[in-house]
Parts: structure tokens; C-alpha cells; sequence
């Protein structure tokens, strides 16, 4: 800060040093009062303005990452994708899921239909038992494959006890006689 003021007042010294008196201008009594204004002005700026502390960021620690109360992992299935049945023919569709999520899946968890063929299938299905977090457990319905022939397919995805839905679950059958 001390440099610039300095650079400052040298400069305006080399300005007023090399102006040439014109008759009728400022005397030199008049240019000494605007250096020293100018001076003045340039430290009345150069006083320091008090600076607000940083704002901390809140950066999220990878390793305290919220884990999802309720999340899923597919681990098998039973019917896999692509058998043929019959027209009409009836089966069982299962599937093993995990719960990696942080919260107990209770009994008004759901299996809910939730896009394509339903097969004949509810349209939803309580689980059975309480699963806790890393448990695993088989969710089944029972299903009828469509008359006409054909590839047909279902979503279903697993529902928590206040109507959010989590995770999917396929059916994808051929149906030829």
C-alpha cells in the first residue's frame, strides 16, 4: 500500500514537474494545494476496509455419505427373462431381494405393479415378514401368461410403509403355444 502511494505521488510530481507555466494558469501555490489534495485522496482510498470472514462451504465427506432408508439390491429370480409359457399357463415369479437401505422393511412394505402386462398379477403385495437392513428376502406373486401370443413384460417395484417407491423388478416372458 505504502508502494502505491508512493508511485502515486512520484507520478503526480513528474506530472507537475513537466507542465509548462501558461499565463493565466495555476500558479505554483495552487499546484503544490492540488498535489497535496490528490495525495490526500489516493490514501483516503488506501484505507484498509474491514474484511468479513470467509463463509465456510459445507463440503460433503465422502465417507459420512447418507446411506437411503430404503434401498434395494436384486440377487436372483426365479422364471428368467425370456421362458415361453403357454397361453393361460399359470406360474410364480419370485425374487430375492436385499435390503441395503438403512431402515427395517416392515409388513406394510410393498410389492407394487407398476408399468407393462400385469399378467393377471395383484396389484400390489405386502411382505410377509420384517426384513432388517442386510437381510435378504424372497418376494413372490403368482401370474397368468397373456392368451395371444407374444413377448410380454412387467415392472414392479418394492414400496415403503409411506407410499415411496424404491428399486425395480422385472418379469419378461414369451408366451407361443
Amino acid at each position: 500500500m505504502r508502494r502505491t502511494t508512493l508511485f502515486a505521488v512520484s507520478l503526480l510530481l513528474l506530472l507537475v514537474s513537466s507542465c509548462r507555466y501558461v499565463p493565466g494558469g495555476l500558479d505554483e501555490t495552487a499546484l503544490e494545494t492540488a498535489a497535496v489534495q490528490t495525495v490526500a485522496a489516493l490514501r483516503s482510498t488506501e484505507t484498509e476496509q474491514p474484511t468479513e470472514a470467509p463463509v465456510p462451504t459445507a463440503t460433503p465427506d465422502p465417507t459420512t455419505t447418507p446411506k437411503p432408508c430404503s434401498k434395494a439390491e436384486f440377487v436372483s429370480e426365479t422364471v428368467p427373462d425370456g421362458t415361453v409359457f403357454e397361453p393361460g399357463e399359470t406360474f410364480n415369479k419370485s425374487w430375492r431381494v436385499e435390503n441395503t437401505g438403512t431402515c427395517t422393511w416392515n409388513t406394510s412394505y410393498k410389492l407394487v405393479f407398476f408399468a407393462g402386462d400385469r399378467m393377471g398379477g395383484p396389484q400390489s403385495k405386502n411382505l410377509h415378514i420384517n426384513v432388517d437392513s442386510g437381510e435378504r428376502v424372497d418376494v413372490s406373486i403368482d401370474l397368468e401368461a397373456p392368451e395371444e401370443e407374444g413377448e410380454y413384460e412387467a415392472t414392479w417395484k418394492l414400496q415403503d410403509d409411506e407410499g415411496e417407491n424404491f428399486g425395480q423388478l422385472f418379469v419378461v416372458i414369451e408366451v407361443a403355444e
